[in-house]
């Protein structure tokens, strides 16, 4: 599990997708919620798997077994 992975992760989609809407155009008008909505529910998604991950590696630990869950 490495936090720094998904922190560059998430900046990549920060350079990639919000920052070529900067500019006067409205974001309302310019297409921006809508590709937004996509990003933002992945991210969500493979949150949620990390999460369930590192949930299932705390219990086998407090069981007293480790598993190596890769994420």
């Amino acid at each position: 599990m490495c936090a720094t992975l998904w922190a560059r992760e998430s900046n990549l989609w920060t350079c990639d997708y919000v920052y070529k809407y900067l500019g006067d155009e409205d974001l309302k008008d310019s297409g921006y919620a809508e590709g937004a909505r996509v990003v933002v529910e992945g991210r969500l998604a493979r949150a949620g798997v990390r999460l369930a991950g590192l949930l299932e590696s705390i219990v086998a630990e407090a069981r007293g077994g480790a598993e190596n869950t890769e994420l």
